[in-house]
């Protein structure tokens, strides 16, 4: 299974392969040349580009509901070590009827 941290490394490496391209097609002009030399050059360039920048954003968006799983999951153990415990829902129904008895004493009184 893939840790969180492999893939995170991977979102980081995908936003420097953006940037570094991005920086590279405005600033060399040799690349510029190279790239206007064919349309398919070209496309290839800003397509790997753009697979890069959504590979990115698609990992942060696994990033995300892993980071929402664990939290809900830790929450349900929470709930099940506290008010999911036998022991504490007995005492909670027993002090709720004692509650409940003490009620319809004053009451009758």
């Amino acid at each position: 299974m893939v840790k969180q941290i492999h893939w995170r490394i991977g979102a980081a490496f995908a936003l420097f392969v953006c940037a570094m391209m991005a920086m590279l097609g405005v600033e060399w002009e040799a690349l510029r040349l190279f790239l206007r030399q064919s349309v398919w050059f070209f496309l290839g360039y800003w397509s790997l580009f753009f697979f890069s920048l959504f590979a990115a954003l698609y990992i942060a968006l696994i990033d995300i509901r892993y980071i929402r799983l664990q939290y809900y999951a830790e929450k349900r153990a929470i709930f099940r070590e506290t008010l999911g415990d036998e022991l504490l829902r007995n005492a909670l129904n027993e002090a709720l009827r004692k509650r409940q008895t003490d009620l319809l004493k004053s009451r009758r009184n």
